[in-house]
């Protein structure tokens, strides 16, 4: 990538990843952008009284930014902020907050520092839009892990086997084996040469394929400005309002698997995890994970009983017009 001179100011859409406080009226900030990857900015004045910018600068903020860049490896410094999305609908909703801060954890995981990666940004942003407008919590979350992990080039084929290369056909009941250090899925041949790997239905990967291809849009639909989210999602093949049944057996089965994918990514656990809206501890219950538990595919964990949560209260299906 050429560097840029000097003191040159810089304009892009962004995504407010994290915030920290620098000084007593000043925040530290890191942007996921689109055009430039993540950045760190000094936002000068953030925190006075009457702050200098057009939003809190704080997750859950996605908006247009002017910066300048002072000389190479120096923090980048704030001149501008515009809003664009607060995500109020999101914010007004325990399951939806969570679920789109998980979507910015894994987002920054994912993302290195000042290299542009236009397609997990617009990843990020589709899918925090889709949350907005009220699509299927689990469903959109783990749509967007699978987006995630393919713009940033750690995608896996949920469709053929990683060892010999033939085509996953196994019935649903079957296990297959998930290793993704070792490439992605594997038939049950090839599964007893791989160590360590977590196991799998051949429904639950599927399910998968099924969810990827729902939020799979066309490379040409991809708008270049603000105009967020893409079109409907599309199913190819397949009628409009066809659904994918998401029951809590099956997202459990998908979350475990994802699981074991998105931390063998990243090299840990993401922190928000154990607090995604299908094994959060319902409420009135006391019972709170001390730390995020080891990522397993083997047993998927059972459906927490209790009162509802927002995204059982929008049924087992996620339907292509709820979810886009």
């Amino acid at each position: 990538m050429p560097s840029r001179p000097r003191s040159q100011r810089v304009t892009d859409l962004a995504l407010v990843l994290r915030a920290r406080d620098w000084s007593e009226t000043s925040q530290v900030a890191t942007f996921l952008t689109r055009e430039h990857g993540k950045v760190q900015v000094v936002a000068k004045g953030s925190r006075r009284a009457a702050p200098r910018f057009g939003a809190p600068i704080e997750p859950l903020v996605r908006a247009r930014i002017a910066y300048v860049e002072r000389k190479k490896d120096a923090l980048r410094d704030l001149r501008e902020l515009e809003p664009v999305d607060l995500y109020w609908r999101v914010r007004r909703g325990l399951d939806r907050t969570i679920a789109a801060s998980y979507v910015l954890e894994v987002a920054d995981g994912l993302a290195p520092n000042d290299e542009p990666v236009p397609e997990l940004f617009e990843a990020a942003a589709h899918a925090l839009a889709d949350l907005e407008r009220g699509a299927h919590i689990d469903g959109r979350t783990m749509a967007f892990e699978l987006a995630a992990l393919a713009s940033s080039g750690f995608a896996f084929d949920l469709g053929r086997c990683a060892g010999c290369d033939a085509a996953l056909t196994e019935g649903a009941r079957s296990r297959l084996a998930l290793a993704p250090w070792a490439g992605g899925v594997f038939c049950g041949r090839c599964a007893g040469g791989v160590r360590q790997a977590g196991r799998v239905s051949g429904a639950t990967v599927a399910a998968l394929r099924d969810l990827a291809h729902r939020y799979d849009p066309p490379g040409d639909a991809r708008p270049r400005d603000d105009r967020l989210p893409w079109p409907e999602p599309r199913v190819a093949g397949k009628p409009r309002r066809s659904a994918l049944a998401l029951t809590p057996a099956r997202t459990a089965d998908m979350r475990a698997a994802l699981d074991l994918v998105i931390s063998s990514t990243l090299e840990h656990a993401p922190r928000l995890a154990p607090w995604l809206a299908g094994r959060r501890p319902a409420v009135g219950r006391p019972r709170r994970p001390a730390s995020p538990p080891a990522p397993s595919a083997d047993v998927a964990p059972a459906p927490a009983s209790g009162p509802a949560s927002e995204s059982d209260a929008s049924g087992d299906t996620t339907d292509d017009t709820d979810a886009g």
